[in-house]
């Protein structure tokens, strides 16, 4: 009985290998995504594809793949009918223009794939012509993904312009050098576009030229509810018509602006809008100079806004001043359910007003995701409130005035049951009794903590450096506390064996270790 190949990994190591492979003609989905995987490898996991017609989903990105694996995969995905596959992702290969012009052919004769990511590969203005040739045939495609290549202006416009003749969706091109030309372009397009819900225009310098044309056509377009325009503007003088724009538009429900060099200046002309904005409910505004000046008036529009329900703050100037002031305006506003800070100045000052607030908003249902930052610290980020069942903390070393207004503040709290923070968990886990999961950021095992708390079910270590000495505290800390069940490890350093230990220890007392 000839035996097929379901699992991912076994795949990618037959194909690096050589060795024989068999997938499963079965097989739903085919995730090789970062498997370090070249052409030649794709075009051997091509010729298999022709005896699978149920994949819905490839995922090749983060690998090597050039034009020629992506020809092989794109005639096979031709010639040998998959009605339905839908997602194909293609992400931060060196595809280029020969490869485009491949997909391109796929694109044409394909009638089930929705989902198309390119980002981070080599097409240039000529591969993008033939994806725009092949998107006025194609009319199921909904989401396209070409960011981080180099399409430029005319690349921009070809692919705008098929718009109205096809159901793209979402539509992102950041980072192509598009400038005012392909802004100007898209524009055009929208002003009649009844598809399009979402255009990520990151880092394209589209300037003010561009933020006017985009701004003109939010008065007639009734269907784009996300514009991202991150990394576009030097300053409030050329994002300015896009702001203004959103005194009459009643659409968009969100808005990326980060990066654009707005400071304190362009962050209250933005304020003074948003104060009578009733439709935008996100607005990232990370890396614009906003110092306590701007928080002031960010503070002051949330007294009158009352559609907002995320303001992403991260990356810029706050001091205490600042976040007394958000503080303060977060008494009155009862909409806004996500505030994040994180590194900014903010320090015991500051995080002691937001400890107070929240304390004295306990029993709202709005989740205040608050950043808290010492003069030594980097950051600290919370969640916290009377029906709010998880806190999202990041690595920070919080002076005993934060830690403690915290620790009083999750006291208070009865209903909280999943924490993740950094480095200071003694204040936490001996007070709180109700607290279920546990993901510290950087883990060091506190033999009494875990001795004195008999609620924590669930620990999760991904991503660290715990090292074998970490890994060999945590084995010894579950061989006496029975109540963890859950433990995941996934993405540290630790030794095989130190790991075989803990699994087998996990698997012998019925617990699950990932």
């Amino acid at each position: 009985m000839e035996e097929f190949c379901q699992h991912e990994k076994a795949i990618a190591q037959a194909l690096k290998t050589g060795a024989k492979i068999n997938i499963s003609p079965s097989l739903h989905s085919v995730n090789l995504h970062f498997y370090r995987l070249e052409d030649k490898d794709v075009i051997a996991f091509s010729k298999q594809l022709e005896h699978n017609t149920h994949l819905t989903c490839i995922n090749l990105g983060d690998n090597n793949i050039g034009d020629a694996g992506i020809t092989a995969l794109s005639k096979s995905l031709t010639k040998i009918p998959h009605p339905f596959l839908s997602s194909l992702y293609l992400h931060v290969n060196r595809i280029s223009d020969k490869g485009a012009e491949s997909l391109a052919t796929l694109l044409k004769n394909n009638t089930s794939l929705t989902s198309l990511d390119l980002h981070n590969n080599n097409i240039e203005t000529i591969g993008c012509l033939s994806l725009s040739k092949a998107l006025t045939q194609n009319t199921v495609l909904s989401y396209i993904n070409i960011g981080g290549n180099k399409i430029g202006p005319k690349g921009a416009t070809a692919i705008v312009n098929t718009l109205n003749q096809n159901s793209l969706i979402s539509l992102d091109m950041y980072d192509n050098g598009i400038l005012a030309e392909g802004a100007s372009s898209l524009a055009k397009v929208l002003r009649t576009n009844t598809t399009l819900t979402s255009v990520k225009l990151e880092g394209n310098n589209i300037g003010k030229k561009g933020a006017s044309a985009i701004a003109d056509t939010l008065q007639y377009n009734t269907t784009l509810t996300a514009l991202n325009v991150t990394s576009n503007f030097k300053g409030i003088e050329e994002a300015s018509p896009l702001v203004e724009a959103l005194r009459h538009n009643s659409t968009l429900l969100s808005l990326e602006l980060g990066d654009n060099h707005l400071g304190d200046e362009g962050i209250k002309e933005l304020s003074n809008v948003l104060a009578i904005n009733t439709t935008l409910c996100s607005l990232n505004l990370h890396g614009n100079n906003i110092g306590d000046d701007g928080a002031v008036s960010i503070a002051n529009m949330l007294y009158l806004n009352s559609t907002l329900t995320s303001i992403e703050l991260g990356v810029n100037e706050v001091k205490d001043s600042g976040a007394i002031a958000l503080a303060e305006a977060l008494r009155a506003n009862t909409t806004l359910a996500t505030l994040n800070l994180y590194y900014n100045k903010i320090g015991d000052v500051g995080a002691k007003a937001f400890a107070k607030n929240l304390r004295k908003k306990i029993t709202v249902t709005v989740e205040e995701l608050v950043n808290l930052i010492t003069e030594e610290a980097e950051k600290i980020e919370l969640n916290v409130n009377s029906e709010v069942t998880q806190m999202l903390t990041g690595n920070t070393q919080l002076t005993s005035i934060g830690l403690r207004d915290l620790a009083s503040t999750l006291q208070m709290n009865t209903n909280l049951s999943s924490l993740e923070l950094g480095k200071n968990l003694s204040s936490i886990l001996r007070h709180h009794t109700v607290l279920t999961s546990l993901t510290p950021l950087e883990f060091t095992v506190d033999d009494g903590i875990f001795r004195t708390n008999n609620t924590l079910t669930e620990i999760h270590l991904g991503g660290n450096e715990i090292g074998v000495s970490g890994a060999t505290a945590i084995s010894q800390m579950l061989s006496y506390n029975t109540n963890i069940t859950n433990v995941q490890l996934s993405g540290n350093r630790v030794t095989p064996e130190v790991s075989k230990t803990i699994e087998n220890q996990v698997k012998t007392q019925k617990r699950q270790f990932l």
